[in-house]
């Protein structure tokens, strides 16, 4: 029996051997493999795309029949600081796709007509027009859309608003009634 035991103890000795040997060959490669055949890696800067979110705390009027430009007087963020809160422009500072979506919300009646307008400059770019089908206190007018823009580019949003009685309408301030959001695309 003990030589018996004492066969087996050599087989799991020669066992363990080979389990040992392929461990470290197994180790031995891994560290040959990540630090001599593979090579430096250059960390690469965080690139940061233009995105902004502005809103307006103001409470302009809008006369029948006038448009406005919203001046937006507070920013959630803005990455590159393009907007220029003098101009009430958001600077393009990079070329490319930018999503932009914006809203102004305004008390409204029965037909009153409301049109959100992208200029950039003195070119309109894009616009959503709607009718109010009952009256409102609140009624937001938005839009979204994707603008290939050019470095430089200068954007700013404008409303529009018609209503038969010729009455003036008070757009809502606050960063939930009444922003602007643009963000270029990766």
């Amino acid at each position: 029996m003990v030589k018996i035991m004492a066969q087996g103890g050599k087989g799991l000795a020669a066992f363990a051997l080979i389990i040992g040997l392929l461990g470290a060959g197994a180790g031995g490669f891994y560290l040959v493999n990540e630090f001599l055949l593979k090579p430096d890696v250059v960390p690469v800067e965080e690139v940061i795309l233009p995105k902004a979110r502005l809103y307006s705390t103001e409470t302009p009027s809008i006369t029948s029949g006038t448009t406005i430009t919203i001046n937006f007087t507070d920013a959630t963020f803005d990455t590159h600081n393009a907007y220029n809160y003098s101009t009430s422009q958001y600077v393009i500072p990079e070329a490319g796709i930018y999503e932009i979506s914006a809203q102004f919300a305004i008390y409204a009646d029965l037909g009153d007509f409301l049109v959100i307008q992208l200029f950039n400059g003195t070119a309109l770019k894009t616009r959503r027009a709607t009718t109010a089908s009952r009256p409102t206190n609140y009624f937001g007018v938005t839009f979204s859309d994707l603008y290939n823009a050019s470095a430089g580019d200068r954007l700013s949003i404008k409303a529009y608003s018609y209503n038969t009685g010729a009455f003036s309408r008070a757009i809502f301030g606050g960063q939930y009634h009444t922003f602007f959001c643009i963000a270029k695309l990766p």
